[in-house]
């Protein structure tokens, strides 16, 4: 029994090395830029929907330089680990705050990139639309694996 105590003890360490590592449990930061035919794209809803239907979604609202942070749970806490489908939508210069607050508020993505979707078509932008495939989770091209730093989307507008 002497003999087998310490290969149990080696045994029970690393099967818990092995389930800690990579548990992270909460948000990974995630943060980067959208630009639009090589330009920042300003005002520009960045959704992530799991590639697993039991993960939890993250979104993001490009400043003026195109620039993002993901949010989760609180803002700017970033996305939980795991793989996403990323659709992009446009919004238009009259959202009222009301409009965001909505936003802000949905957990589910694909509720949130369909209401986001209606929203860009109410407030439609003047300087162009987006490629039509980057506006649903379903057609979209781009995808991204959290944890990751320093995203960049390269878009491309309708017609391209």
């Amino acid at each position: 029994m002497s003999r087998l105590r310490p290969c149990l003890v080696l045994a029970a360490g690393i099967v818990l090395a092995v389930a800690g590592a990579g548990c992270s449990t909460g948000p990974s930061p995630v943060s980067g830029t959208v630009t639009l035919n090589g330009t920042p794209l300003p005002r520009c809803q960045v959704d992530l929907t799991p590639v697993n239907p039991k993960g939890r979604p993250a979104y993001g609202v490009t400043d003026e330089q195109g620039r993002f942070t993901l949010t989760t749970f609180k803002d700017g806490d970033g996305a939980l680990r795991g793989e996403y489908k990323v659709s992009f939508t446009l919004l238009g210069d009259g959202l009222t705050p009301e409009d965001m607050k909505k936003l802000n508020e949905m957990t589910d993505a694909r509720q949130r990139a369909s209401e986001s979707h209606k929203l860009q078509q109410k407030n439609q932008r003047k300087e162009g639309t987006l490629h039509s495939n980057y506006k649903s989770p379903e057609t979209t091209p781009k995808t991204l694996k959290v944890p990751a730093s320093d995203v960049k989307f390269e878009l491309k507008m309708e017609g391209t």
